[in-house]
């Protein structure tokens, strides 16, 4: 018996889908004057020709998507090249659970914000980036004052400032002067002493042209900070032998004695260059531990610069001394020849 191919119920064919039945039983196929219905298609061979559209479904290439995308377990995008994020409204939010845990600015002055927690926008961490490529990264806890902020590095701390200036502030006011926050910082350190007896150095006399370096060891060697201003200090025993002395002292950029032409202030006087300087007149035939000081300006910032002590007195025998035991008191120790070399601030009041 043929088995007869009919609509519905042998509805004629108008607007309504209605399955086709073939001896008696529905089949996948609906039909109508406009529309076909298939359920479960397939397709052997080609599909040259066939074109499909549906506005609740996005193609396999391109497209508008209008809705939002659910998925019921993991999601992952991987892509073989680029992929690009372009959002008009300038805001991307990395949520958990619908609680926004990072947000993402990319218009102007971009910026990524990181919560305490996920739904919580009290306390937050925000990195930003403003004109001229500026960046600033701030903490804040809305109750508090817990926001600290820590650099844990398996590794080094590298901080390379292209000014060389760092600057120190509490709460918005800087309580270090621009370039200055180097002050203090000991930046050359020389310990003489002996195994031995005492080293001596018997201070040439007559005028300045007498000065001589006191040893090949007594110099300081340092980088210049970021003011370029230093301090160098002298620290040295003096055996005196001849009453009414004094010493004069001097730094030298050579073994042989040569001195040095940094500033001593701003430059506009005679006196500015960093000088001998007299230290240590006795009235009697004393022994004192000296401290003589120079202020060195003007130096070249991240410069490296070797400097050597010199000293010569203006009559009679004065000795400098310094560490080991001496030659008549066993016991007796000279204290070392410590010289140092100590950063200072850009602003130097002088006169």
């Amino acid at each position: 018996m043929p088995n007869d191919v009919k609509l519905q119920e042998g509805h004629p064919v108008d607007e309504n889908l209605r399955p086709i039945k073939v001896g008696g039983e529905s089949t996948a196929l609906e039909v109508s004057k406009d529309d076909v219905r298939v359920n479960n298609l397939y397709v052997n061979g080609t599909t040259s020709g066939v074109s499909a559209t549906d506005d609740t479904k996005l193609p396999l290439a391109g497209g508008t998507m209008t809705g939002d995308i659910a998925v019921a377990d993991g999601f992952i995008l991987d892509g073989a090249g680029d992929m690009v994020i372009d959002v008009a409204g300038g805001d991307i939010d990395i949520k958990n659970a619908g609680n926004t845990s990072m947000k993402l600015k990319v218009n102007a002055s971009p910026a990524i914000t990181l919560y305490e927690s996920a739904g919580s926008t009290d306390d937050y961490c925000t990195i930003q980036t403003t004109s001229g490529g500026g960046t600033s990264i701030t903490t804040v806890d809305d109750a508090g004052a817990d926001a600290h902020f820590g650099i844990y590095a398996d590794g080094d701390i590298i901080l390379d400032s292209e000014t060389g200036a760092f600057m120190a502030k509490k709460a918005g006011t800087e309580f270090s002067a621009a370039n200055s926050a180097y002050a203090g910082m000991i930046l050359g350190y020389t310990h003489l002493t002996t195994t031995g007896t005492e080293e001596t150095f018997t201070v040439p006399t007559s005028d300045i042209t007498a000065i001589a370096v006191i040893d090949a060891d007594a110099k300081v060697s340092f980088v210049a900070p970021p003011s370029g201003n230093v301090e160098i200090e002298v620290n040295v025993y003096r055996d005196s032998s001849t009453s009414n002395e004094s010493i004069n002292f001097g730094i030298s950029d050579n073994a042989t004695y040569n001195q040095v032409s940094a500033e001593i202030g701003d430059g506009s006087s005679a006196y500015d260059l960093v000088t001998q300087y007299g230290y240590g007149f006795t009235d009697e035939t004393d022994d004192i531990y000296m401290v003589v000081k120079f202020v060195a300006c003007g130096l070249t910032a991240g410069t490296s610069y070797e400097w050597w002590i010199g000293a010569f007195a203006t009559l009679g025998t004065t000795r400098l001394k310094w560490g080991g035991r001496t030659a008549t008191s066993p016991d007796r120790y000279y204290p070392p020849f410590i010289i140092k070399a100590t950063a200072l601030p850009s602003a130097i009041h002088t006169q």
